[in-house]
């Protein structure tokens, strides 16, 4: 879709089976996608051509992470496994297939993917509740977060990378440390599963979309909530910060919603209780 015009700009046809998840590269030009064949696909999002397909897992694909390097595609099913893919050929006309440079084997269902901002660990949220961190020098696991009592379904790094958002299905957000592995604290306002969360460019402010149909704004540093989205009710499955934080989008069941008026600006809004509270 344009994001002026709302014009679609392409229809990748050729995807007959359920979509499960979905991520573009880092410079926009391939578009990753898995559906329920359990195969993963590369999309040249000008032309709308398929350029790579290979079969990735046993299980459906919950989640999918695209390095920020463009090297290494991260994918999470529910065949409890996390395969880490080298993509860096798929860039040319070759034929060879991407080749699994790493899996790992999760206690449970793989939910949620994130790279840190620097591509050296990757996060993942798991349907026992957990959450762990992964390097990528020695494919050990660092981190193993515990505090939720329900799937963990979005997992964001700060843009520091020194700190992990986990959103869960018990309705609540954490901060976590990455460095310690404690907890700092616990987001709770919603009343119903936390399906995305996402931290502003500046790392000031945390994002959350929830399945009680409204949108949370939260201070990164203090945990406090800034404003509350309200919509038409429906529930919310996802939240975006653009690149330059001053545009928050939401994703739902009555499609999507993008709110054009200035972070800074919303914050003093919500401060002098214009909006609803």
């Amino acid at each position: 879709m344009g994001l002026l015009t709302g014009e679609q700009l392409q229809s990748l046809v050729d995807q007959d089976n359920l979509v499960s998840t979905l991520g573009f590269s880092f410079d926009g030009k391939l578009l990753a996608t898995a559906g329920d064949d359990l195969h993963m696909e590369i999309w040249d999002v000008a032309s709308g051509v398929k350029r790579y397909e290979w079969p990735a897992h046993t299980g459906l694909v919950n989640a999918l992470a695209l390095s920020p390097d463009g090297i290494l595609l991260a994918t999470g099913s529910d065949d409890y496994k996390v395969k880490v893919w080298d993509v860096s050929t798929l860039t040319s006309n070759s034929a060879t297939p991407a080749r699994a440079v790493l899996t790992f084997e999760l206690p449970a269902e793989v939910k949620s993917l994130a790279f840190s901002p620097n591509g050296k660990r990757l996060a993942i949220g798991v349907n026992n509740g957990t959450a762990k961190v992964r390097g990528f020098a020695t494919g050990e696991e660092l981190l193993t977060l515990r505090g939720h009592t329900d799937a963990v379904v979005s997992v964001a790094f700060s843009p520091s990378g020194e700190h992990l958002a986990t959103a869960s299905l018990d309705g609540t957000v954490k901060l976590w440390d990455t460095n310690t592995g404690k907890e700092i604290f616990t987001l709770s306002g919603h009343n119903n599963a936390v399906m995305s969360v996402a931290f502003s460019p500046d790392g000031k402010r945390i994002a959350t979309a929830s399945r009680d149909g409204t949108a949370k704004l939260w201070d990164a540093e203090s945990g406090q909530e800034s404003l509350t989205f309200f919509g038409d009710g429906s529930g919310l499955n996802s939240i975006a910060f653009s690149p330059d934080g001053k545009r928050l989008a939401t994703g739902g069941d009555a499609g999507v919603r993008v709110y054009l008026l200035d972070m800074d600006d919303l914050v003093t809004l919500a401060r002098t209780r214009v909006t609803r509270s």
